[in-house]
């Protein structure tokens, strides 16, 4: 079976095994977290559908296949979209367009998040797989650091741009993904 780009037990590397190489334990899920964008709609919607730009799209049906994938291996999945404005958004959620972005001084805060984020973890070990650009990231490393301190959730956080520092790696990163994708579901030549 092809390699995604994280595993189970690893960091971010295109060297590690894949998702369904060990069944997954009862209480484990795996919750896949993408950044919002920047384009957007004007009027309110799901936020799967209110951010329309190139790079969202490809990276939230990346993540979503992914979470296919792992579920298809017997794993519990999540995507969630990390939203400067909302915090963590199941991609359902309809939501107002705003301008805003993490480094703003009104972004989410890491408290907020935390609070957010510690009812998706609850009764889980979780992996969480983020896509998400260095401000992001730092905010979600810093509330999953409040979780572990405030409830003690076990969390591992795997970075799938750890090797990536600029949008055109990320863009290659998500290409080799959806191509050991399309290997890993039987689909590929």
């Amino acid at each position: 079976m092809p390699a995604a780009p994280y595993g189970r037990g690893g960091t971010a590397t295109t060297s590690e095994h894949s998702i369904g190489d060990t069944p997954p334990a009862e209480n484990r899920q795996l919750v896949f977290v993408v950044p919002c964008g920047r384009a957007k709609l004007d009027t309110p919607a799901p936020a799967r559908s209110l951010y329309i730009g190139q790079m969202f799209r490809y990276c939230f049906a990346t993540a979503e296949r992914e979470a296919v994938l792992a579920a298809s291996a017997g794993a519990t999945t999540k995507v969630l979209i990390l939203s400067a404005r909302y915090g963590l958004l199941d991609p359902d959620t309809e939501i107002e367009p705003y301008e805003q972005t993490m480094t703003s001084a009104s972004a989410v805060d890491a408290h907020r998040l935390a609070d957010q984020f510690a009812t998706v973890l609850a009764g889980y070990d979780t992996e969480v797989v983020v896509f998400l650009p260095k401000a992001y990231l730092v905010r979600l490393r810093d509330a999953v650091a409040l979780i572990r301190r405030r409830h003690g959730h076990k969390v591992s956080l795997r970075d799938a741009y750890q090797t990536a520092p600029g949008i055109g790696y990320q863009r290659q990163v998500l290409a080799a993904l959806r191509r050991s994708q399309s290997l890993r579901s039987g689909h590929g030549r």
